[in-house]
Protein backbone atom coordinates (compact mmCIF):
# COMPACT_ATOMS: atom_id res chain seq x y z
CA UNK A 1 0.00 0.00 0.00
CA UNK A 2 0.59 3.54 -0.68
CA UNK A 3 1.83 4.07 3.01
CA UNK A 4 3.87 1.18 3.45
CA UNK A 5 6.09 2.81 0.92
CA UNK A 6 6.90 5.64 2.85
CA UNK A 7 7.63 3.78 5.82
CA UNK A 8 10.20 1.52 4.09
CA UNK A 9 11.80 4.86 3.06
CA UNK A 10 12.12 6.06 7.02
CA UNK A 11 13.19 2.78 7.65
CA UNK A 12 16.25 2.56 5.39
CA UNK A 13 17.32 5.58 5.74
CA UNK A 14 18.21 4.61 9.42
CA UNK A 15 20.97 2.45 8.52
CA UNK A 16 21.37 1.39 11.93
CA UNK A 17 18.75 -1.10 13.59
CA UNK A 18 18.05 -3.51 16.19
CA UNK A 19 16.44 -6.93 16.04
CA UNK A 20 15.02 -9.49 18.18
CA UNK A 21 15.05 -13.69 18.02
CA UNK A 22 12.59 -16.02 17.50
CA UNK A 23 14.48 -18.66 18.93
CA UNK A 24 14.46 -18.01 23.13
CA UNK A 25 12.72 -15.16 24.75
CA UNK A 26 14.61 -14.99 27.29
CA UNK A 27 16.61 -13.04 24.32
CA UNK A 28 14.21 -10.68 23.97
CA UNK A 29 15.59 -8.47 26.35
CA UNK A 30 18.95 -8.16 24.28
CA UNK A 31 19.61 -6.99 21.20
CA UNK A 32 22.29 -7.47 18.31
CA UNK A 33 22.91 -4.14 16.32
CA UNK A 34 23.59 -4.09 12.65
CA UNK A 35 24.32 -1.06 9.83
CA UNK A 36 22.71 -2.02 6.49
CA UNK A 37 20.46 -0.65 4.06
CA UNK A 38 17.30 -3.30 4.27
CA UNK A 39 15.04 -3.53 6.87
CA UNK A 40 13.22 -6.88 7.38
CA UNK A 41 10.19 -6.78 9.77
CA UNK A 42 9.94 -10.38 11.16
CA UNK A 43 7.66 -12.49 13.14
CA UNK A 44 9.16 -13.37 16.85
CA UNK A 45 7.59 -13.75 19.87
CA UNK A 46 8.55 -11.27 22.38
CA UNK A 47 6.57 -9.77 25.09
CA UNK A 48 5.41 -6.18 24.53
CA UNK A 49 7.10 -4.35 27.83
CA UNK A 50 8.44 -0.66 28.63
CA UNK A 51 11.91 -1.24 27.49
CA UNK A 52 10.47 -2.89 23.94
CA UNK A 53 8.59 0.41 23.19
CA UNK A 54 8.85 0.97 19.63
CA UNK A 55 9.72 -2.78 18.36
CA UNK A 56 7.70 -4.07 15.33
CA UNK A 57 6.88 -7.38 14.39
CA UNK A 58 5.37 -8.53 11.31
CA UNK A 59 2.40 -10.97 12.35
CA UNK A 60 -0.39 -12.60 9.69
CA UNK A 61 0.03 -10.09 7.31
CA UNK A 62 -0.16 -6.91 9.65
CA UNK A 63 3.04 -4.83 11.20
CA UNK A 64 2.99 -4.23 15.07
CA UNK A 65 4.14 -1.93 16.88
CA UNK A 66 5.13 -2.35 20.59
CA UNK A 67 3.48 0.67 22.62
CA UNK A 68 5.38 -0.49 26.03
CA UNK A 69 1.94 -2.58 27.13
CA UNK A 70 0.43 -4.21 24.14
CA UNK A 71 1.33 -5.00 20.23
CA UNK A 72 -0.92 -2.73 18.08
CA UNK A 73 -1.79 -3.13 14.17
CA UNK A 74 -0.44 0.14 12.59
CA UNK A 75 -3.31 1.23 10.74
CA UNK A 76 -2.81 2.10 7.05
CA UNK A 77 -6.43 3.50 5.89
CA UNK A 78 -6.00 5.13 2.27
CA UNK A 79 -7.98 8.20 2.00
CA UNK A 80 -11.66 7.72 1.03
CA UNK A 81 -12.43 8.57 -2.67
CA UNK A 82 -8.77 6.96 -3.49
CA UNK A 83 -8.08 3.83 -6.01
CA UNK A 84 -8.03 1.89 -3.03
CA UNK A 85 -10.86 3.10 -1.05
CA UNK A 86 -13.35 3.75 -3.42
CA UNK A 87 -16.46 5.98 -2.23
CA UNK A 88 -20.22 5.49 -4.26
CA UNK A 89 -20.22 8.71 -5.66
CA UNK A 90 -18.78 12.09 -5.61
CA UNK A 91 -21.42 13.45 -2.96
CA UNK A 92 -20.93 10.32 -0.75
CA UNK A 93 -17.53 11.41 -0.65
CA UNK A 94 -17.74 14.73 0.00
CA UNK A 95 -19.93 13.30 3.03
CA UNK A 96 -17.55 11.38 4.30
CA UNK A 97 -14.96 13.83 4.28
CA UNK A 98 -13.15 14.71 7.60
CA UNK A 99 -12.38 18.16 6.03
CA UNK A 100 -13.56 20.06 2.85
CA UNK A 101 -13.02 18.10 -0.30
CA UNK A 102 -11.77 20.29 -3.09
CA UNK A 103 -13.02 19.72 -6.77
CA UNK A 104 -11.05 17.31 -8.86
CA UNK A 105 -10.17 13.65 -9.65
CA UNK A 106 -11.52 11.08 -6.72
CA UNK A 107 -12.14 7.32 -7.33
CA UNK A 108 -15.92 5.36 -6.99
CA UNK A 109 -17.49 2.07 -8.03
CA UNK A 110 -20.97 1.16 -8.40
CA UNK A 111 -21.47 -2.55 -6.83
CA UNK A 112 -19.88 -5.14 -4.92
CA UNK A 113 -17.37 -6.00 -6.98
CA UNK A 114 -15.85 -2.48 -5.93
CA UNK A 115 -13.65 -2.13 -9.14
CA UNK A 116 -12.93 1.55 -8.98
CA UNK A 117 -12.61 3.86 -12.04
CA UNK A 118 -11.82 8.12 -11.89
CA UNK A 119 -13.99 10.67 -12.04
CA UNK A 120 -14.17 14.63 -11.72
CA UNK A 121 -16.33 15.62 -8.41
CA UNK A 122 -17.49 19.08 -8.45
CA UNK A 123 -17.34 19.91 -4.83
CA UNK A 124 -17.87 23.27 -4.39
CA UNK A 125 -21.28 22.86 -6.20
CA UNK A 126 -22.35 19.83 -3.81
CA UNK A 127 -20.61 16.59 -4.95
CA UNK A 128 -21.21 15.98 -8.03
CA UNK A 129 -20.45 13.06 -10.64
CA UNK A 130 -19.25 14.24 -13.99
CA UNK A 131 -20.08 11.62 -16.52
CA UNK A 132 -20.30 12.76 -19.89
CA UNK A 133 -18.28 15.45 -21.58
CA UNK A 134 -19.21 16.53 -25.16
CA UNK A 135 -15.99 18.81 -27.02
CA UNK A 136 -16.86 20.65 -29.76
CA UNK A 137 -14.64 20.37 -32.75
CA UNK A 138 -13.81 15.88 -32.14
CA UNK A 139 -14.89 14.48 -35.33
CA UNK A 140 -17.32 12.12 -33.36
CA UNK A 141 -20.86 12.44 -33.17
CA UNK A 142 -21.96 13.52 -29.71
CA UNK A 143 -24.78 11.17 -29.74
CA UNK A 144 -23.10 8.31 -31.29
CA UNK A 145 -20.53 8.36 -28.19
CA UNK A 146 -23.10 8.64 -25.33
CA UNK A 147 -25.55 6.00 -26.57
CA UNK A 148 -22.82 3.71 -27.24
CA UNK A 149 -22.60 -0.09 -25.23
CA UNK A 150 -18.83 1.60 -24.44
CA UNK A 151 -16.86 4.41 -22.37
CA UNK A 152 -15.09 7.00 -23.83
CA UNK A 153 -11.74 8.04 -22.48
CA UNK A 154 -13.13 6.80 -18.90
CA UNK A 155 -9.26 6.32 -17.53
CA UNK A 156 -7.70 9.22 -19.21
CA UNK A 157 -6.91 11.60 -16.18
CA UNK A 158 -6.69 14.44 -18.87
CA UNK A 159 -10.13 13.74 -19.63
CA UNK A 160 -11.14 14.54 -15.94
CA UNK A 161 -11.05 18.22 -15.66
CA UNK A 162 -13.65 21.14 -16.85
CA UNK A 163 -11.26 22.58 -19.69
CA UNK A 164 -11.45 21.37 -24.00
CA UNK A 165 -7.65 20.23 -23.58
CA UNK A 166 -8.45 16.36 -24.07
CA UNK A 167 -9.81 16.51 -27.57
CA UNK A 168 -11.84 13.72 -27.15
CA UNK A 169 -15.35 13.18 -25.67
CA UNK A 170 -15.57 11.63 -22.70
CA UNK A 171 -18.07 9.00 -21.15
CA UNK A 172 -18.31 7.15 -17.85
CA UNK A 173 -19.52 3.67 -16.79
CA UNK A 174 -22.26 5.73 -15.03
CA UNK A 175 -24.19 6.70 -18.49
CA UNK A 176 -23.97 2.67 -18.71
CA UNK A 177 -25.75 1.95 -15.38
CA UNK A 178 -27.67 4.91 -15.32
CA UNK A 179 -30.83 3.44 -13.49
CA UNK A 180 -28.62 1.30 -10.93
CA UNK A 181 -26.26 4.74 -10.18
CA UNK A 182 -30.23 6.14 -8.99
CA UNK A 183 -29.26 10.27 -9.37
CA UNK A 184 -31.83 12.52 -8.39
CA UNK A 185 -30.59 15.74 -10.28
CA UNK A 186 -28.39 16.63 -13.51
CA UNK A 187 -26.91 19.28 -14.34
CA UNK A 188 -26.25 20.31 -17.91
CA UNK A 189 -23.10 22.86 -17.92
CA UNK A 190 -21.58 24.69 -21.24
CA UNK A 191 -17.59 25.89 -20.45
CA UNK A 192 -15.81 28.25 -22.03
CA UNK A 193 -12.13 28.64 -20.93
CA UNK A 194 -12.79 26.70 -17.92
CA UNK A 195 -15.85 29.00 -16.81
CA UNK A 196 -19.48 27.80 -17.00
CA UNK A 197 -21.49 29.81 -19.29
CA UNK A 198 -24.77 28.22 -19.06
CA UNK A 199 -26.58 25.84 -16.92
CA UNK A 200 -29.91 23.70 -16.99
CA UNK A 201 -30.86 21.42 -14.30
CA UNK A 202 -33.43 18.30 -14.66
CA UNK A 203 -34.99 16.07 -12.32
CA UNK A 204 -33.79 12.51 -13.15
CA UNK A 205 -35.47 10.46 -10.91
CA UNK A 206 -36.54 7.21 -11.80
CA UNK A 207 -35.41 8.29 -15.59
CA UNK A 208 -32.69 6.29 -18.27
CA UNK A 209 -30.09 7.58 -19.88
CA UNK A 210 -32.15 9.80 -22.75
CA UNK A 211 -35.82 10.37 -21.51
CA UNK A 212 -34.06 12.62 -18.57
CA UNK A 213 -33.24 15.39 -20.88
CA UNK A 214 -36.87 16.40 -21.86
CA UNK A 215 -39.04 19.29 -20.78
CA UNK A 216 -41.23 17.64 -18.54
CA UNK A 217 -37.83 17.30 -16.02
CA UNK A 218 -36.66 20.36 -16.74
CA UNK A 219 -36.07 22.37 -12.66
CA UNK A 220 -34.15 25.74 -13.99
CA UNK A 221 -32.75 27.24 -17.18
CA UNK A 222 -31.82 30.71 -18.15
CA UNK A 223 -34.29 30.95 -20.47
CA UNK A 224 -37.98 32.31 -19.24
CA UNK A 225 -39.52 31.21 -22.65
CA UNK A 226 -38.48 27.79 -21.99
CA UNK A 227 -41.85 26.32 -21.12
CA UNK A 228 -44.01 28.35 -23.54
CA UNK A 229 -42.73 28.67 -26.64
CA UNK A 230 -43.78 25.36 -29.00
CA UNK A 231 -41.20 22.80 -29.67
CA UNK A 232 -39.56 20.29 -32.93
CA UNK A 233 -36.61 18.67 -30.51
CA UNK A 234 -36.28 18.29 -27.36
CA UNK A 235 -33.65 15.44 -26.80
CA UNK A 236 -30.61 14.28 -26.58
CA UNK A 237 -30.70 12.62 -30.10
CA UNK A 238 -32.23 15.53 -31.57
CA UNK A 239 -33.19 15.83 -35.31
CA UNK A 240 -31.02 16.17 -38.37
CA UNK A 241 -27.57 14.82 -36.55
CA UNK A 242 -27.72 18.01 -33.96
CA UNK A 243 -27.67 16.27 -30.91
CA UNK A 244 -28.46 17.83 -27.36
CA UNK A 245 -31.19 19.65 -29.55
CA UNK A 246 -33.46 22.13 -27.97
CA UNK A 247 -35.33 23.82 -31.05
CA UNK A 248 -38.29 25.48 -31.54
CA UNK A 249 -38.60 25.33 -35.01
CA UNK A 250 -37.49 24.54 -39.12
CA UNK A 251 -38.41 26.65 -41.82
CA UNK A 252 -35.22 26.77 -43.73
CA UNK A 253 -31.84 27.91 -42.59
CA UNK A 254 -32.45 31.52 -41.85
CA UNK A 255 -35.47 30.96 -39.61
CA UNK A 256 -34.31 28.01 -37.80
CA UNK A 257 -34.75 29.36 -33.95
CA UNK A 258 -34.00 27.15 -30.71
CA UNK A 259 -31.79 27.38 -27.54
CA UNK A 260 -29.44 24.43 -27.87
CA UNK A 261 -27.60 22.47 -29.51
CA UNK A 262 -24.37 20.52 -30.19
CA UNK A 263 -23.83 20.90 -34.51
CA UNK A 264 -24.24 18.34 -36.95
CA UNK A 265 -21.39 17.41 -38.58
CA UNK A 266 -23.42 16.67 -41.88
CA UNK A 267 -25.00 20.28 -42.02
CA UNK A 268 -25.63 22.71 -44.85
CA UNK A 269 -26.75 25.54 -42.82
CA UNK A 270 -24.76 28.27 -43.26
CA UNK A 271 -25.00 29.32 -38.90
CA UNK A 272 -23.36 25.66 -38.80
CA UNK A 273 -20.95 25.52 -41.45
CA UNK A 274 -19.14 28.39 -40.43
CA UNK A 275 -17.48 26.76 -37.46
CA UNK A 276 -15.89 23.90 -40.44
CA UNK A 277 -13.40 22.32 -40.51
CA UNK A 278 -14.65 22.02 -36.72
CA UNK A 279 -17.55 19.67 -36.21
CA UNK A 280 -20.02 18.97 -33.29
CA UNK A 281 -19.83 22.58 -32.24
CA UNK A 282 -21.89 23.21 -28.94
CA UNK A 283 -24.28 26.19 -29.08
CA UNK A 284 -26.19 27.67 -26.70
CA UNK A 285 -28.94 31.51 -26.95
CA UNK A 286 -26.90 34.22 -25.09
CA UNK A 287 -30.63 35.88 -25.15
CA UNK A 288 -33.65 35.59 -22.40
CA UNK A 289 -35.13 33.37 -24.81
CA UNK A 290 -34.50 31.53 -28.19
CA UNK A 291 -32.68 32.79 -30.90
CA UNK A 292 -32.79 32.87 -34.67
CA UNK A 293 -29.32 30.57 -35.40
CA UNK A 294 -29.01 32.70 -38.22
CA UNK A 295 -28.89 35.85 -36.86
CA UNK A 296 -25.86 34.75 -34.61
CA UNK A 297 -27.11 35.65 -31.22
CA UNK A 298 -25.99 32.26 -29.82
CA UNK A 299 -22.48 31.55 -28.49
CA UNK A 300 -20.36 28.55 -29.20
CA UNK A 301 -18.82 26.73 -26.52
CA UNK A 302 -15.67 25.04 -25.60
CA UNK A 303 -17.74 21.93 -24.11
CA UNK A 304 -20.88 20.82 -22.49
CA UNK A 305 -20.74 18.28 -19.22
CA UNK A 306 -23.83 16.48 -17.44
CA UNK A 307 -23.03 15.87 -14.13
CA UNK A 308 -25.31 13.77 -11.90
CA UNK A 309 -25.85 14.43 -7.72
CA UNK A 310 -27.12 11.49 -5.49
CA UNK A 311 -29.77 13.65 -3.27
CA UNK A 312 -31.73 12.14 -0.79
CA UNK A 313 -35.41 11.32 -2.51
CA UNK A 314 -38.71 12.54 -0.26
CA UNK A 315 -41.49 10.55 -3.01
CA UNK A 316 -41.11 7.46 -0.35
CA UNK A 317 -42.63 9.52 2.33
CA UNK A 318 -45.46 9.90 0.28
CA UNK A 319 -46.15 6.16 1.18
CA UNK A 320 -46.98 3.97 3.59
CA UNK A 321 -45.65 2.32 6.36
CA UNK A 322 -43.00 -0.02 5.30
CA UNK A 323 -42.53 0.83 1.83
CA UNK A 324 -39.22 2.83 2.71
CA UNK A 325 -36.20 0.51 3.06
CA UNK A 326 -32.26 0.72 2.10
CA UNK A 327 -28.96 -1.53 1.85
CA UNK A 328 -25.59 0.00 1.85
CA UNK A 329 -22.90 -2.49 0.88
CA UNK A 330 -19.40 -2.62 0.68
CA UNK A 331 -16.47 -4.92 0.35
CA UNK A 332 -13.52 -3.40 2.28
CA UNK A 333 -11.53 -4.80 5.19
CA UNK A 334 -10.72 -2.65 7.91
CA UNK A 335 -8.41 -3.35 11.16
CA UNK A 336 -10.28 -0.57 13.67
CA UNK A 337 -10.00 -1.78 17.05
CA UNK A 338 -12.13 1.46 17.91
CA UNK A 339 -14.52 3.41 15.71
CA UNK A 340 -16.72 3.48 12.81
CA UNK A 341 -16.82 0.87 10.62
CA UNK A 342 -19.46 2.18 7.68
CA UNK A 343 -22.03 4.72 7.62
CA UNK A 344 -25.14 4.89 6.03
CA UNK A 345 -27.65 7.69 5.48
CA UNK A 346 -31.23 7.11 5.55
CA UNK A 347 -34.45 9.41 4.82
CA UNK A 348 -36.63 8.65 7.72
CA UNK A 349 -40.30 9.84 6.79
CA UNK A 350 -41.92 10.22 10.21
CA UNK A 351 -41.60 10.91 13.90
CA UNK A 352 -43.28 7.93 15.17
CA UNK A 353 -41.78 4.97 13.62
CA UNK A 354 -39.13 2.63 14.37
CA UNK A 355 -35.88 1.88 12.43
CA UNK A 356 -35.41 -1.88 11.97
CA UNK A 357 -31.61 -2.15 11.24
CA UNK A 358 -29.15 -5.21 10.90
CA UNK A 359 -25.39 -5.42 9.97
CA UNK A 360 -23.98 -8.61 8.34
CA UNK A 361 -20.61 -9.65 7.88
CA UNK A 362 -16.84 -11.06 8.80
CA UNK A 363 -15.76 -9.78 12.56
CA UNK A 364 -12.68 -11.08 14.61
CA UNK A 365 -10.63 -10.57 17.79
CA UNK A 366 -7.03 -11.87 17.68
CA UNK A 367 -3.57 -11.39 19.50
CA UNK A 368 -4.97 -11.05 23.06
CA UNK A 369 -5.47 -12.95 25.72
CA UNK A 370 -9.00 -11.91 27.98
CA UNK A 371 -9.98 -9.70 25.68
CA UNK A 372 -13.31 -8.12 24.03
CA UNK A 373 -14.81 -5.99 21.42
CA UNK A 374 -18.46 -4.62 20.66
CA UNK A 375 -20.00 -4.28 17.26
CA UNK A 376 -23.19 -1.76 17.67
CA UNK A 377 -24.85 0.84 15.80
CA UNK A 378 -25.40 4.40 16.17
CA UNK A 379 -27.94 6.86 15.07
CA UNK A 380 -27.08 10.49 14.24
CA UNK A 381 -23.62 9.63 16.61
CA UNK A 382 -26.28 8.27 19.61
CA UNK A 383 -26.36 4.75 20.21
CA UNK A 384 -29.65 3.63 20.73
CA UNK A 385 -31.87 4.10 23.73
CA UNK A 386 -35.51 2.61 23.34
CA UNK A 387 -35.55 0.01 23.80
CA UNK A 388 -32.45 -0.76 24.45
CA UNK A 389 -28.57 -0.33 22.26
CA UNK A 390 -27.96 -2.72 19.21
CA UNK A 391 -24.83 -4.26 19.69
CA UNK A 392 -23.07 -7.91 19.90
CA UNK A 393 -19.64 -8.31 21.61
CA UNK A 394 -16.81 -11.12 21.09
CA UNK A 395 -14.95 -12.31 24.01
CA UNK A 396 -11.36 -14.10 23.52
CA UNK A 397 -9.65 -16.05 26.54
CA UNK A 398 -6.51 -18.35 26.89
CA UNK A 399 -7.02 -18.99 22.76
CA UNK A 400 -2.91 -18.74 22.26
CA UNK A 401 -2.61 -18.00 18.28
CA UNK A 402 -6.13 -18.70 17.30
CA UNK A 403 -6.90 -15.94 14.95
CA UNK A 404 -10.87 -16.86 13.93
CA UNK A 405 -12.44 -14.94 11.04
CA UNK A 406 -16.16 -15.64 11.48
CA UNK A 407 -19.44 -14.51 10.16
CA UNK A 408 -21.36 -11.87 12.40
CA UNK A 409 -24.33 -10.72 12.27
CA UNK A 410 -26.21 -7.39 14.54
CA UNK A 411 -29.65 -6.97 14.30
CA UNK A 412 -32.17 -4.87 16.45
CA UNK A 413 -35.12 -2.28 16.77
CA UNK A 414 -35.05 1.21 17.48
CA UNK A 415 -37.29 3.90 18.48
CA UNK A 416 -37.21 8.09 19.29
CA UNK A 417 -35.12 8.40 15.69
CA UNK A 418 -36.48 11.48 14.24
CA UNK A 419 -38.37 12.02 11.24
CA UNK A 420 -36.15 13.43 7.96
CA UNK A 421 -32.24 12.62 7.00
CA UNK A 422 -30.36 9.84 9.72
CA UNK A 423 -27.06 9.01 9.32
CA UNK A 424 -26.84 5.13 10.50
CA UNK A 425 -23.46 4.06 11.23
CA UNK A 426 -22.07 0.74 12.67
CA UNK A 427 -19.02 0.40 15.03
CA UNK A 428 -16.71 -1.15 17.25
CA UNK A 429 -14.65 -0.43 20.30
CA UNK A 430 -14.87 -1.78 24.11
CA UNK A 431 -17.17 -3.86 25.99
CA UNK A 432 -18.87 -1.23 27.94
CA UNK A 433 -18.68 -2.34 31.80
CA UNK A 434 -16.93 -5.57 31.45
CA UNK A 435 -13.58 -4.53 32.65
CA UNK A 436 -12.03 -6.58 29.84
CA UNK A 437 -9.03 -4.93 28.03
CA UNK A 438 -9.70 -3.69 24.02
CA UNK A 439 -9.20 -6.73 21.48
CA UNK A 440 -7.21 -6.31 18.15
CA UNK A 441 -10.13 -6.31 16.17
CA UNK A 442 -10.72 -7.14 12.66
CA UNK A 443 -13.90 -6.67 10.19
CA UNK A 444 -14.80 -7.39 6.74
CA UNK A 445 -12.64 -10.26 5.77
CA UNK A 446 -12.94 -11.64 2.48
CA UNK A 447 -16.35 -11.19 2.03
CA UNK A 448 -19.56 -8.65 1.39
CA UNK A 449 -20.66 -6.36 4.24
CA UNK A 450 -24.17 -4.90 4.61
CA UNK A 451 -26.18 -2.40 6.78
CA UNK A 452 -29.99 -3.00 6.04
CA UNK A 453 -32.27 -0.07 7.57
CA UNK A 454 -35.75 -0.23 7.01
CA UNK A 455 -38.94 2.12 8.41
CA UNK A 456 -41.41 0.11 9.72
CA UNK A 457 -44.51 0.78 12.11
CA UNK A 458 -45.14 0.89 16.15
CA UNK A 459 -45.46 -2.96 17.02
CA UNK A 460 -48.36 -4.11 18.17
CA UNK A 461 -49.40 -2.96 21.93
Amino acid sequence: MGYLGVLSILLTSTLCYTTAYQRDPDECNYRDKYCRNIYKIDNHNCDCQAESAGQLKFDQGKVLVCDGREWKSLQYEEKYGSRKNPGFSCEDIMANSANQAANGVYWIALNDTREAFPVYCDMAAGGWTMVFKAVSGVDRKVFDTYNSAHTSSEEVIAALDITDEHHDHYKNRIVLNWEDFGASEARVVVFKEGHPAMELKFNTAGSDKLNWFSLPRLVDSPWTDIDTEPKNAFSIQGLDGRNFFINKSYGGCNVDAGWLAVTSPDTHCNWETRFLPRKNVVIYSKLSGKTTWSDYNFQAMAFLKIALCLLTLNWLCDQTYGGSWKECTWKQENGKDEGVIWACEFEKCHSDTFLHVYYSGNIRIAGCDQCCNRWYFTFNDAECSSPGAIDATLYQAHAGDLNKHEHGHVEGYCNGVPKGNVKVEVRVGECVGTGQALGNAYTGFGSTSRIFIEEVSPPDQ
